[in-house]
């Protein structure tokens, strides 16, 4: 009976005991509540001061934020952003990508409420981080090809030669300048003078590096620097530069567009002429400094294309409305074709584009000694001719470099030694000399490649001045200060032949053909300035 009793004692207390222990461990009691708000801290992948690319910035919480923290929470300024990634519960990244070529600061931040903890607690306070950038793209400026300074047997300029009233020295540069430049002393005695010298190597021209630019600096405001590049006793290309000097006594740079040289030439020999064919007024200094072959832009010269003429349409009109025909006469006629027995006559096709032509043709029955014939296009909405009481509407050539354009010959003039044509640039601007209207003119006399139409690039600097309203101005002066106005293909032979200082315009005064003396002038297509 005693055991029985000591064995019921002892299982009561071992009851009380688990009752006492459950009660003591907490099991089935909630856990008290989590109230304490997420932190956000962000940081970036720049070590340094400033950011030149694309930055990574990290977003690191202090507890597992679940799904609650999103791209469009984040707030980007200064910059482009990418996609946020989730690398891990508590960290996630976004790149951003600052503006191009320029400078600032890229902003990031999350406000306040923008995400959860896992127990739905919100951020209580605003998260930023900032990056500076400069995204800026510095170039470093190009070697010059020639600079001054080189010590003697250094240097790649030899056998430094003058011509008209120039006299050229290597002296030290004036105020603004750096070191040693090329002076060019002008006397004012003669409209031309210049500097022509020897380099080596070549010049290192190539089918990107066309393009010449030099510092210069000039006594004279407005002067105009004509640079040359030559193959000695082959082929050369010249160029004038398509600005002049804005003001006198100050630095500036000068470019020059050299895109017809030949790359299978060899370049040794340049020639610098200042203000050629103007009078200067008295003794002028020009200096060069740094000249530099660099990157050409654009391929077609220094300008956007300039369409003179798209193509001839019905009614004499260019597709642009510019009207166009045709001219001639002789010794014979009094020089106006009258058909008597002298004649003349036009035709072509007239579809406004690439595939229209105009042609033009004067026939003698005897040979003349004086016979001009041509055809002329006026510009864009131009009709009647330039006007003699105001200026003229047309073209402005703003650094284009070429005039482009389609021409043929008829087969019997091409035969004769006298097969050259001659091209005239007419200019809008009105003045008065005399009490007379005057107009600018260029000509350029052309030596034909064959009587087929073949198509044609001419360098505007190749035109010499045929007509001066303003005493003293030169070509490349001109094509800056008046817009072309007609464009013309002209025939002139015999007594009537015309020079551009180098070749002599010709006309059929020899071949003939079924009794008569002809003379074709045709042109096709777009005539454009580049």
């Amino acid at each position: 009976m005693t055991q029985l009793t000591s064995k019921f004692t002892l299982s009561a207390c071992a009851l009380a005991v688990s009752a006492l222990l459950a009660a003591c461990s907490g099991g089935g009691v909630e856990p008290p509540p989590d109230t304490v708000a997420p932190t956000l801290t962000i940081t970036d992948s720049e070590d340094g001061d400033t950011a030149t690319a694309a930055v990574t910035f990290t977003f690191t919480f202090s507890e597992d934020v679940g799904t609650s923290f999103v791209a469009e929470d984040i707030l980007v300024t200064g910059g482009t952003a990418g996609t946020l990634t989730a690398v891990s519960e508590t960290v996630y990244t976004l790149e951003v990508t600052p503006e191009a070529e320029t400078t600032g600061t890229i902003e990031v931040s999350v406000a306040a409420a923008k995400y959860t903890d896992l127990a739905l607690n919100p951020n209580e306070g605003a998260s930023t981080a900032s990056q500076a950038f400069d995204t800026v793209v510095v170039v470093p400026p190009e070697p010059a090809f020639i600079s001054w300074d080189e010590a003697e047997g250094e240097s790649p300029v030899s056998d430094i030669g003058a011509y008209g009233d120039a006299s050229p020295t290597v002296e030290a540069a004036p105020t603004g300048g750096s070191g040693n430049a090329l002076k060019i002393s002008r006397s004012g005695a003669q409209n031309f003078g210049g500097t022509y010298f020897t380099v080596t190597p070549a010049l290192p021209f190539t089918a990107d590096n066309k393009t010449i630019t030099a510092r210069v600096y000039a006594s004279r405001a407005g002067a105009v620097i004509k640079f040359k590049a030559e193959v000695p006793g082959d082929s050369s290309v010249e160029v004038a530069a398509t600005e002049a000097v804005a003001a006198a006594n100050t630095w500036q740079t000068l470019t020059w567009n050299l895109t017809s040289v030949n790359l299978a030439k060899s370049y040794t020999v340049i020639a610098i002429s200042p203000d050629v064919d103007v009078n200067i007024g008295g003794a002028q200094s020009y200096w060069l400094d740094d000249i530099t072959v660099t990157t050409t832009d654009g391929g077609g010269g220094g300008g956007e294309l300039l369409t003179f003429s798209s193509g001839f349409s019905a009614g004499s009109r260019t597709a642009e409305g510019g009207e166009f025909g045709g001219f001639s006469g002789s010794n014979l006629d009094s020089f106006q074709c009258n058909g008597q027995p002298q004649n003349c006559g036009a035709g072509g096709t007239f579809s406004g584009d690439d595939s229209s032509g105009f042609y033009y043709y004067y026939q003698t029955t005897t040979p003349a000694t004086a016979l001009y014939a041509g055809i002329y296009v006026l510009a864009p909405g131009v009709v009647g001719g330039l006007s003699g009481s105001a200026d003229t509407s047309g073209i402005q050539i703003d650094g284009q470099t070429a005039l482009k354009y389609n021409f043929g010959q008829n087969a019997e003039w091409f035969a004769t030694n006298t097969k050259n044509y001659m091209i005239t640039l007419d200019f809008g601007k009105l003045y008065t000399v005399a009490g007379n209207a005057c107009h600018l003119q260029l000509r350029r006399v052309v030596e034909p490649t064959s009587a087929a139409a073949a198509d044609y690039a001419i360098d505007l600097s190749s035109f010499t001045v045929a007509q001066d309203c303003a005493t003293g101005l030169s070509a490349s002066a001109i094509l800056a200060v008046s817009p072309i106005s007609q464009v013309a293909f002209q025939a002139a032979g015999g007594t009537s032949a015309l020079s551009d200082g180098t070749r002599t315009s010709g006309a059929n005064l020899s071949v003939v053909n079924n009794g008569v003396y002809p003379t074709t002038l045709v042109v096709n297509g777009a005539i454009t300035f580049e």
